[in-house]
């Protein structure tokens, strides 16, 4: 982009001067004003031919007015597809019921709603190969994220060891679309990510990145393809975010972080995808769009 207008610049220049004038230099401001304007708005190739402006808007406010990402309204049935909206409405429905929910000693959720949300989750690999048995919140990562959600969300607080419903949380759990959209943002902006691993790096990047895995998957997305395939096309995108907020970059380590907090992640929990998993955890997995993916956006063409 920067080298075309030095280019455009220098050509512009050579061009007065074999005419035996000199341009003045607001003629000069004019000219990179309208080159920069261009370009601002010009599809990029990598970017899915998304101009600079459009992704700087799927970056930093995805599902807004102006994002070419858009939240549609389900019907009540297609909500409950969604596997984290249905844990999460289902930890509001419950403290609703009760006007409390007392935690453990410990401060965990009881027992038996742990079970009862890891039923309505994304089937956790380590619980469900019996290397771990399901017997506190801790055990099931999903159960896990489903009350830091709720928490960092500001549906609910801790008050003298009991779960209650805020002003908000009793807003969203009145109203399934908003409850969906607080999930989709908090989710997305507010969570560290590195809930997903162990490891720290990667953690801003994922936040930069859904917005544009959802155009990725709208377009590409009603084929079956490997985790890689969209990995890589992230990564050509966007490869200065790994330059430059990731120190100890690998770039062999890039689709493994992309396939854990993104695809087995993100995807996953919200019912984005229909997921084939390797046999084994270093395997590559397989995946296409989910039938209620189509229902839940409207991904705007890029403007050209």
């Amino acid at each position: 982009m920067f080298q075309d207008l030095k280019n455009h610049v220098k050509d512009h220049i050579q061009n007065k001067e074999a005419m035996g004038v000199s341009p003045s230099v607001e003629e000069l401001k004019s000219l990179i004003g309208v080159a920069m304007i261009k370009e601002w708005n010009s599809g990029v190739e990598v970017y899915e031919d998304y101009s600079p402006r459009e992704i700087t808007q799927i970056f930093h406010s995805p599902f807004e007015s102006n994002c070419p990402v858009q939240l549609n309204k389900l019907s009540s049935e297609e909500y409950t597809m969604i596997p984290i909206f249905r844990q999460v409405k289902r930890l509001l429905e419950v403290i609703e019921e009760k006007k409390e929910l007392k935690l453990t000693a410990k401060g965990n959720l009881p027992v038996k709603i742990v079970k009862d949300l890891y039923t309505l989750g994304v089937p956790d690999d380590i619980i469900e190969t019996g290397y771990f048995k399901l017997a506190k919140e801790q055990d099931s990562n999903t159960v896990r994220i489903v009350r830091i959600l709720a928490q960092s969300a500001g549906l609910i607080k801790i008050r003298k060891g009991a779960l209650f419903l805020t002003v908000e949380g009793i807003h969203n759990f009145k109203d399934d679309a908003l409850l969906l959209k607080t999930l989709f943002v908090t989710f997305c902006s507010k969570i560290d990510w590195k809930i997903f691993d162990i490891f720290s790096a990667y953690c801003d990047i994922n936040k930069f990145e859904f917005a544009f895995s959802i155009v990725m998957l709208g377009r590409y997305g009603a084929e079956r393809r490997i985790d890689n395939f969209y990995a890589e096309k992230n990564y050509k995108a966007f490869p200065i975010f790994s330059y430059y907020l990731v120190p100890d970059y690998i770039p062999s380590n890039y689709t493994y972080y992309y396939t854990r907090r993104i695809i087995k992640g993100f995807m996953s929990y919200f019912g984005l995808i229909e997921l084939e998993k390797g046999l084994k955890r270093i395997n590559p997995c397989y995946l296409k769009k989910s039938a209620i993916f189509d229902k839940l956006f409207r991904i705007i063409p890029p403007k050209q």
